[in-house]
C-alpha cells in the first residue's frame, strides 16, 4: 500500500482548502457489480478470462464560483475494486482532480466549457500494476433541448507503473448523450475513440499465428502473474473504440439505479484485436 500514504488525507485536503471555504461540500458514493467478458484482453477467442468484481467508492467535492460566468470545482476520490476469481486484480485507488467550468454566453441553451487536470494512484494485489495516473482533458457541454444534453471532448492520459509493460498513454475523444424519459428515468450513451498503448496477456505456451503477430509487435512484455502461471503480458500500439449504452433511474433526489452495458473493440496494426462487453449495475447516491 507504499502508494497510497500521500493520498490518504486527500478527502481532508479538500475540505481544508481555505479557497473553498465559503461553499458547501458535497459528497458523492457508488456501490456496483461489472461482468466482463475478457479481463486479460486476449486476442484468441477461446482464452479470455471472465470474471465479476464489485466496486466501492466515495468522493468528496467542492465548488467556488469566480465570477458569473465561471468557477472551480475541486474533488478527491478513493475507490476499492475487488474480483470474484482473479484476485491479482484487487486494487484500491485514489486520486484528486480540478475542474475549470466557464459559460461565456449566458443561455439555457449555451455551451459550458470544460477544463480538467486529475492524479491518482492505484495499488494493485500484483505488485507490476501499482500506477500513478494523470490525466488532462478539454470538454464542451451543452443542453440541446429541455430533455437532450450533450458532452464532447478529448483527454490525454499517462500510465506510469511499477512495470514498463503497464507503462501507458493514450489520447482519447468522446462524445456523450443524455436524454431524459420521464421524471425519474435517463438514458445515455458514450462513445470513446482511443488511440494509444494497450496491454493483452496471453499464454506463452501458445505459438498460434494470432500470439505471434501480438510478440512482433509488442515493444514491452513481462510475466503477468495475475492470470496465473506462464502468463506474459504485451503492450503495443493499438486504436480502440468504445460504446456504453445505459439507464439511470432517479430513487429519490439523490438516489438512483444504473444499468448499461459497455462494448469494446481494438486493433493494432491491422493484423490483431480484441474485443470487450461489460455488463454493470450500480447503486448511485449523494449527501
Amino acid at each position: 500500500m507504499k502508494k497510497l500514504t500521500g493520498f490518504a488525507l486527500l478527502p481532508v485536503m479538500v475540505c481544508m482548502t481555505p479557497a473553498f471555504a465559503e461553499d458547501d461540500i458535497g459528497y458523492n458514493a457508488e456501490f456496483s457489480l461489472t461482468n466482463d467478458d475478457n479481463l486479460n484482453r486476449n486476442i484468441i477467442s477461446a482464452e479470455e478470462v471472465k470474471d465479476t468484481f464489485a466496486t466501492t467508492s466515495i468522493g468528496v467535492h467542492q465548488a467556488h464560483r469566480l465570477s458569473d460566468i465561471d468557477y472551480i470545482n475541486l474533488n478527491a476520490q478513493l475507490k476499492y475494486e475487488r474480483f470474484n476469481d482473479i484476485s491479482g486484480l484487487d486494487n484500491v485507488e485514489a486520486g484528486v482532480g480540478l475542474r475549470f467550468n466557464v459559460k461565456p454566453v449566458a443561455g439555457f441553451t449555451e455551451p459550458v466549457y470544460i477544463f480538467s487536470a486529475d492524479a491518482s494512484v492505484i495499488d494493485s494485489a500484483t505488485d507490476i500494476r501499482d500506477t500513478t495516473v494523470f490525466n488532462l482533458g478539454m470538454a464542451a457541454s451543452k443542453w440541446v433541448t429541455s430533455t437532450l444534453s450533450t458532452r464532447g471532448g478529448v483527454a490525454y492520459r499517462i500510465k506510469d507503473s511499477d512495470s514498463r509493460v503497464f507503462d501507458l498513454k493514450d489520447l482519447r475523444f468522446f462524445i456523450n448523450g443524455d436524454l431524459l424519459l420521464s421524471d425519474h428515468l435517463t438514458m445515455y450513451a458514450t462513445v470513446n475513440y482511443i488511440n494509444g498503448q494497450t496491454v493483452s496477456t496471453v499464454d506463452m505456451n501458445n505459438f498460434s499465428p494470432e500470439v505471434l503477430k501480438v510478440i512482433d509487435l509488442a515493444d514491452q512484455f513481462e510475466f503477468d502473474p495475475a492470470f496465473g502461471a506462464n502468463q506474459i503480458a504485451y503492450r503495443f500500439d493499438s486504436t480502440t473504440r468504445s460504446l456504453t449504452v445505459g439507464f439511470n433511474y432517479a430513487l429519490a433526489q439523490k438516489h438512483s439505479l444504473d444499468l448499461s452495458v459497455r462494448n469494446i473493440h481494438s486493433k493494432a496494426g491491422g493484423q490483431i484485436d480484441y474485443a470487450v462487453t461489460q455488463f454493470s449495475l450500480a447503486y448511485l447516491l449523494s449527501f
